[in-house]
């Protein structure tokens, strides 16, 4: 991309990755790299690959070398029996009970755990490769198929030999590489571990960024719905404890309660900003300082101010001094007078 370079990220502690990955996304786009899914889109994927690992610096460089670079692709919910060669072929599966395909392969036990599970939820007779094998680069979920890099040797998907034996694919491919820095970078497990004890806090963020960042790290740390609903609830800042209690929403869902806080954050700023039409009226404040006469001036302010005309008085003409002597005067009555309101107030 013409005038600008591509982004780098360190992975200091505290950096989430998402900013990241959106970033380089963008800078592959707009340098016109093809990463669309296909054979054909091969060369593109490389390049891109290429281009996102000379974007790693620091701590996020030596993350990739000790973890990912040089590893295979294990399947831990995919056989190695599934009869086609490839992930590719394995993503191709047609759904149905017959020979070959999803349904019948789920019944002989050649899935387990989230592939199993999901293939169920969509029914046997439904469910394709595609569901279980990702297709789209950028958002790639190979949490299902039970995706991991490792030091083992690739076993193709056809290579019979069954459960507890599961499918390894050689190297690791743009998809996954994106899908472990979502799921697996050092921060994000950190953001897990807190999730999972417990100590995720709103902080500044607003009710809705809480609420997103919660659901983010609940669906990596696998938490239910209701364990999510929780933490969210525990870790609102005291304000919105105390909202939700009085709303009358702490047993309400997860959703419901963050547009309703929302709302409250949206009402309570508007009147943070908006001219107030209230009148103001004086009140009696009880740190005033009650040596002071009706006029603004203290006692000793009136004395200070009576010290100062008589000492400039002095080089002044006899007619000069005359004048003074009358200011002075009138100064000392206005003194005299304010004494007075003072003793009549006390």
């Amino acid at each position: 991309m013409v005038g600008y370079g591509p982004p780098i990220f360190y992975g200091r502690p505290g950096k989430d990755p998402e900013d990241w990955l959106r970033d380089i996304q963008r800078y592959i786009i707009a340098s016109r790299i093809n990463v669309a899914p296909g054979a054909g889109q091969a060369p593109g994927r490389e390049e891109a690959f290429g281009l996102v690992v000379s974007c790693l610096a620091g701590d996020a460089l030596n993350w990739y070398n000790t973890r990912i670079k040089g590893k295979n692709w294990r399947c831990n919910n995919l056989s190695d029996n599934l009869g086609v060669a490839t992930l590719t072929a394995v993503r191709g599966l047609a759904a149905g009970n017959g020979g070959g395909q999803i349904g019948a392969l789920n019944t002989a036990g050649e899935f387990q755990g989230k592939a199993a599970a999901e293939i169920g939820r969509i029914g046997a007779g439904i469910a394709t490769g595609a569901d279980i094998i990702p297709n789209g680069t950028w958002d790639e979920d190979w949490s299902i198929a039970g995706g991991e890099p490792v030091d083992n040797a690739p076993v193709a998907p056809n290579a019979g030999g069954g459960l507890p034996v599961v499918t390894i694919a050689p190297g690791i491919k743009l998809g996954q590489l994106l899908y472990l820095f979502r799921t697996a970078y050092t921060t994000v497990e950190h953001l897990k571990q807190t999730a999972v004890f417990g100590q995720l806090m709103q902080g500044n963020m607003s009710v809705e960024q809480f609420s997103a960042r919660i659901k983010k790290v609940g669906k990596l740390a696998e938490m239910t719905p209701e364990q999510q609903r929780e933490q969210f609830i525990r870790g609102l800042n005291p304000m919105n404890q105390y909202n939700i209690r009085m709303m009358a929403k702490f047993y309400d869902t997860q959703d419901n309660i963050t547009k309703a806080l929302a709302e409250a954050e949206k009402f309570t700023l508007s009147q943070k900003s908006a001219p107030s039409s209230l009148p103001i009226f004086p009140t009696a404040n009880p740190y005033a300082d009650t040596n002071r006469s009706g006029g603004g001036m203290t006692k000793n302010e009136i004395e200070d101010l009576i010290k100062t005309t008589i000492d400039s008085s002095q080089p002044q003409t006899a007619q000069q001094n005359t004048d003074l002597q009358s200011s002075i005067k009138s100064l000392q009555e206005t003194m005299s007078q304010a004494t007075k309101t003072l003793d009549n107030t006390t």
